[in-house]
């Protein structure tokens, strides 16, 4: 694919701030095949696939077809587009014919909302609320008395009975239907067939799930056979990011999409970080997929942490991957674990809180703290959640605010996210949210992505977001004439983006609230700690909210979610036990999984604390002998 020098690299390297050194990255900028890369964490990864989009672009000419970019986040796409528009030439590639998104993106852009115009089904809008409004309210009546009385017969007490006909969504096809997490009886039975009747009531309507586009991009291209070859031309080269959180529902429409012996198709990821299980969880069509496949390029080295922390990390990974530490400052901090009994465990924080400051300068130093389960359980058991540390701590993850659809909604969303503490651009994602249906409402063709055109120009961009600062800058929901303005602004600025008259209105979706809605910020989730005019700031969560950071300092809570994991994580940490070798079931699995991901998150400083009964002496031992300081809290 590209015929490049090692000059030509390290120019490119300067030109773009990165450091390219290393033969792994070169060979995996010269492939020109379909292949996986595995990348370690702290690797680099996404400089070195941006670096590589930049390189094709500098070459590209053709207008007619492009490179495609899938990513599994809004996030991910973001800093790929941030390291492109570095670039000039990587600039093009932020436009037609190519494409740049989340899977779900391209699947409702070139595949489900074509369906969609070509078989002239109605169409609302994509609406997890609004479908479970509707299917709720189908569901109330009487003919349904069987499916509920199946329901209370099946259930395993992790379903609302109101809730159960809105989780139904179509799989593979319009004629078959799944329970997001309860088995269906056959589709001969009478309650399959009346759930698949509400069903479909629901999307008469016009109103779908984000998951029922994958079934419409299945009946696309299962009706249509010119499809797969169109897309193979139109995009002749496809990349796809954090390949290790794509799902099997997923997998299975990108296999039949892109034919990696036709086009170049080639996956970045690390499947030592895919912790959220869906590709156990999910019974769609297709196999499902394995990550990496065949024998993949790698980057092994991190540059986020040194040696130390390479070697914990290295002793969690089923790939089997030995991780090099870069960074040459985690060899002097004293990682730590700390043993505490029930009674003690309230000492964790403030002992974990003292060694960040004896490690680190400054006035106020940030840590963080991590865990598996974030809700408290019942039982005496200790530790349970994160919140059992410290019961200050709130682990709602925001202020409930009552669905209305209403802008105002998203407004709230914002001030409360703002209010705990987050930045502006975090309390800005809840109203970007809604820019395409507002566009929607004002005239706009619902497959144009209009958020993300306004998002693509720097006037258009700058005018929309100051807007926002406007409705957001006081701290408290705005008054009406403030609110008047900004709308304004906002809509003038999307008629003229989508050729509506410019005092084009939606004064039902962002009219000024007669009932103000509820401001107030996140329960506590930042421990505090201070001693001699000095203060750590430990922001509290779980494993999960933390995935893809980076910290100075982490400490890694047990806690219980069917089992306590640090309990089984010691044995492969202590190197009594080693994954490769053991191949744990599933709960273990999953447990040492969530470990690699937040055991690979600090820089330099690594603490773990767990209850002192779940730890065996030899492993004790062979923690102090690996290097580890084990602090009894008393």
């Amino acid at each position: 694919m590209l015929t490049l020098t090692d000059a030509e690299i390290v120019e490119v390297g300067a030109r773009l701030g990165l450091d390219l050194s290393g033969d792994k990255i070169r060979e995996i900028l010269r492939c020109g095949e379909s292949r996986d890369v595995q990348a370690c964490p702290g690797s680099g990864k996404t400089s070195v696939l941006a670096t590589k989009l930049v390189l094709l672009a500098e070459r590209w000419s053709s207008q007619d077809n492009g490179i495609c970019v899938l990513s599994h986040t809004n996030v991910a796409r973001d800093e790929i587009e941030r390291r492109l528009r570095s670039s000039k030439h990587g600039t093009k590639l932020l436009r037609p014919p190519h494409f740049i998104g989340t899977i779900q993106a391209f699947v409702d852009r070139f595949l489900a909302m074509p369906y969609v115009r070509s078989a002239q089904l109605r169409f609302e809008a994509i609406d997890e609320e609004r479908h479970a409004n509707i299917a709720r309210a189908i569901f109330r009546n009487q003919r349904y008395n069987g499916v509920r009385a199946w329901l209370s017969r099946k259930n395993n007490l992790e379903v609302k009975v109101e809730d159960f006909a809105g989780q139904v969504e179509f799989m593979g096809s319009l004629e078959r239907i799944r329970h997001v997490s309860i088995p269906l009886p056959k589709p001969e039975s009478d309650t399959y067939k009346s759930l698949i009747e509400i069903k479909r009531t629901v999307a008469e309507r016009g109103i779908y799930r984000y998951h029922d586009m994958f079934a419409l991009a299945h009946c696309f291209i299962d009706e249509n056979e010119w499809v797969v070859k169109a897309l193979h031309k139109r995009f002749p080269i496809v990349f796809v990011d954090e390949v290790q959180d794509t799902s099997r529902l997923q997998f299975a429409l990108l296999n039949k999409v892109f034919d990696p012996a036709a086009i170049v198709v080639q996956r970045f990821g690390d499947s030592d970080q895919a912790i959220y299980g869906s590709a156990e969880r999910e019974d769609s069509d297709g196999h499902g997929d394995e990550f990496p496949r065949g024998e993949p390029l790698t980057l092994d080295s991190s540059r986020r942490f040194g040696p130390f922390i390479a070697s914990q990390v290295s002793a969690l990974s089923f790939s089997s991957q030995q991780i090099l530490g870069k960074s040459d400052g985690s060899s002097v901090k004293r990682n730590t674990v700390f043993l505490f009994k029930p009674e003690t465990i309230a000492n964790v924080l403030p002992a974990f809180a003292r060694l960040v400051l004896e490690e680190f300068t400054g006035e106020v130093v940030s840590a963080n703290a991590v865990g598996r389960r974030r809700k408290p359980g019942g039982g005496e058991a200790v530790p349970i959640s994160i919140g059992d540390y410290w019961h200050g701590y709130d682990g709602s993850a925001s202020v409930h605010h009552p669905f209305t659809g209403l802008f105002s909604d998203q407004v709230a969303k914002a001030l409360s996210t703002l209010l705990s503490g987050e930045s502006f651009a975090d309390a800005s994602r809840h109203l970007w949210s809604r820019i395409n249906d507002w566009a929607r409402k004002l005239g706009a063709d619902k497959a144009t992505d209009v958020a993300r055109i306004v998002r693509s120009d720097a006037v258009t961009r700058s005018v929309i977001g100051g807007a926002f600062y406007e409705l957001l800058s006081k701290g408290e929901f705005p008054g009406d004439v403030v609110w008047r303005d900004a709308i304004r602004k906002i809509e003038r600025t999307i008629n003229d983006l989508i050729g509506a008259p410019v005092e084009t209105t939606a004064p039902t979706f962002a009219g000024y609230p007669e009932t103000l809605p509820i401001v107030a910020p996140r329960g506590a989730q930042v421990y505090e700690y201070s001693a001699d005019e000095r203060i750590v700031r430990i922001d509290m969560d779980t494993i999960h909210g933390v995935k893809s950071q980076t910290h100075a300092a982490t400490i890694l809570l047990e806690t219980k979610i069917r089992a306590f994991d640090l309990k089984y994580l010691i044995p492969f940490l202590s190197g009594s036990q080693s994954v490769g070798q053991e191949r744990p079931n599933d709960s273990v699995a999953a447990i040492v999984r969530c470990g690699f991901v937040a055991i690979s998150r600090p820089q330099s400083l690594l603490c773990l604390a767990m209850n002192e009964e779940h730890i065996k002496k030899k492993d004790r031992k062979k923690m102090q002998e690996r290097g580890w300081d084990v602090v009894d809290l008393v």
